[in-house]
């Protein structure tokens, strides 16, 4: 098991803003420094935000959809590639797998397992292309 917890800021992908008590941002830790990681780096698109210029931060999931007209099969494998490859880069992801993947019109919804030092998950992913 993982002797440190990292921390950073809570995130809310539905407000799209910092989550702040008292005019502080809310601290994570643990299991849910990790779910707010890994929502974190599958919304967020590689090579897009300045901040994050020069480093590998963020996923390219939605290069995937957007414009292109590519077989769903390819589609789904390379977004199942992408977003494995990118959370075992966290130190306390031990596995990324059983897989699912719907697609319905436009919309492609992955979920995943996620096993981790600090227990098992199950995330989501919705993409619009």
């Amino acid at each position: 098991m993982i002797d440190w917890y990292l921390q950073e800021p809570v995130f809310d992908f539905e407000k799209g803003e910092f989550v702040l008590v008292n005019g502080s941002p809310r601290m994570a830790n643990g299991l849910d420094e990790l779910k707010n990681w890994i929502r974190k780096i599958l919304h967020t698109k590689r090579g897009h935000y300045t901040i994050y210029e020069g480093s590998d931060y963020g996923t390219r999931v939605h290069e995937l959809l957007v414009g292109k007209s590519l077989p769903i099969e390819y589609v789904k494998a390379e977004i199942q590639r992408e977003i494995k490859e990118n959370l075992l880069r966290h130190e306390a992801v031990i596995s990324v797998e059983s897989f699912e993947v719907s697609h319905i019109g436009s919309e492609l919804t992955v979920s995943f397992h996620v096993t981790s030092e600090f227990g098992a998950f199950r995330e989501e992913l919705s993409l619009v292309g």
